[in-house]
Order: C-alpha cells, then structure tokens, then sequence
C-alpha cells in the first residue's frame, strides 16, 4: 500500500526526482512530497533532482516549503542532475533514461530485447525515451567513435536509425552506415572530423561516473534506477512509480 510506498521513498539511500514541477499535482500529492522531503532533510538522507524551472516558478508549482528544503539540502545551490535529454523519443510521460555504449553486447541485446517495447510505449504517449552515451573505452575500442558517428547522425535528424544499425552489429564503418541512410557524406565526414562532435559524448560520459552507474546498460525510469533493465515487467511497475509521484 502507499505507506511502505512512503517508507521506502524516505529510506531508500539515495532518491532521484525528475523533471519536478513539469505538471501541476494536486494539494495531496504537494503535500506527500513535502514530507517526503521533509523527512530525508531530517534523516539527512540525500535527494537530487531535476527540474526546468527557475525557482520561482518551481515554488508556485510545488510549494515554497519544499524547495526551500531542497535548496537548504543543495547548500543553497542546485546542481542538476540529468540535464537536457537529447535524443528523445515520444511526446509525453514519465522519462525512461538508457546509459548505453554501441560496443556493448549486453547493450545490443537490450536492443533487440527490451527498447522495441519501450518504442512502442513511446509512440502511444505512455512515455518518453531518452539515451545518454557512456561509452566504455576502457574495453571497447569503438565505444566512443560510434558514439561520435551516432551524434553526427543525430545532427541531420537520424539518431535513432543510426543507433539502431549501430545496435544491429552491422559494423564500424561509420560513414557507409551514413550512406545506407541517405545522410549528407560531406557533412557527416566533417562532423566526424570535428573535435566539438565528442563533447556530448564525454558529457554523458562523466554524468554517469557522477551518477557512479556500475556498467552498461544502466536505466532509469523517472528517479528510480532499475536492479535489472531486461525485465520489461519491471518497467511497467517503475513507470507506474514514477508517475505516483
């Protein structure tokens, strides 16, 4: 029921909030939060989170008791925690986050197994999917050049087809899988030669170090990290979770 819902929420050691104020909750759900949050800040229990409001207009969206606490759990200084997601796909819902790496075999079975689902979801408007790099050069050699290749793609609007070939294993021959695309060959060969092109990658990169994700695939449904990102089940239970809040 909705009081161990509560308890595991307030002693879980560490609670991600996500996107927080995007929609306007009911006084109940408002108040739920603040105890929430009220509770960590007492157990001095850590919470980070996200969210796209100016402070201001978070307090009008979920009450300037709680993000006075909040900030006064920041040292008055908010960091975020995800940042902008951006190759996302649906309109809608609660975000689901894949930390992935093009080189990874459990991450390609992830592909095959799990995100087909997840895509459906997020055509309905049930959710939002989002992938974020974390490319383990350490032992795959072509982690980061795909993931570079992948945000070159991404800049002519084909993310999504490029990962998929990518997670496919049809190989590292980065400008021909742009060509099966029809992307612009000069344009895709500059972008690969850029420098600037592996910024996002290492971005995400360290945001997982951050985050201290054990290895990939790595997902988050809202707040909540998945103990195991291949049971789809799972997700339908974290979403409903995460929308709770």
């Amino acid at each position: 029921g909705y009081l161990a819902f509560f308890d595991r929420l307030v002693s879980v050691d560490l609670l991600h909030l996500d996107d927080l104020g995007a929609e306007r909750s009911t006084d109940w759900v408002l108040e739920q939060l603040y105890a929430i949050v009220d509770r960590r800040y007492n157990d001095q229990r850590s919470i980070v989170f996200t969210t796209n409001l100016e402070e201001p207009e978070l307090t009008e969206q979920v009450g300037a008791r709680t993000v006075s606490r909040l900030v006064e759990m920041c040292d008055g200084n908010p960091l975020p925690l995800f940042g902008e997601d951006r190759h996302v796909l649906g309109e809608k819902g609660v975000v689901v986050r894949v930390f992935s790496d093009f080189q990874c075999p459990y991450c390609q079975r992830l592909a095959r197994e799990v995100l087909p689902a997840l895509k459906a979801m997020a055509r309905e408007g049930r959710l939002r999917l989002a992938y974020r790099h974390f490319p383990l050069y350490e032992i795959h050699p072509e982690a980061v050049p795909a993931a570079v290749a992948s945000e070159c793609a991404a800049a002519q609007g084909a993310f999504w087809a490029y990962h998929d070939l990518l997670m496919a294993g049809s190989g590292w021959d980065y400008p021909a899988l742009a060509r099966r695309l029809g992307l612009d060959p000069k344009a895709f060969q500059a972008c690969l030669e850029d420098p600037a092109s592996r910024a996002p990658v290492e971005a995400d990169r360290a945001l997982a170090e951050r985050l201290g994700l054990p290895g990939t695939p790595s997902v988050f449904v809202g707040p909540f990290r998945l103990p195991n990102p291949f049971d789809l089940e799972r997700y339908r239970d974290y979403l409903a979770l995460a929308e709770a809040l």
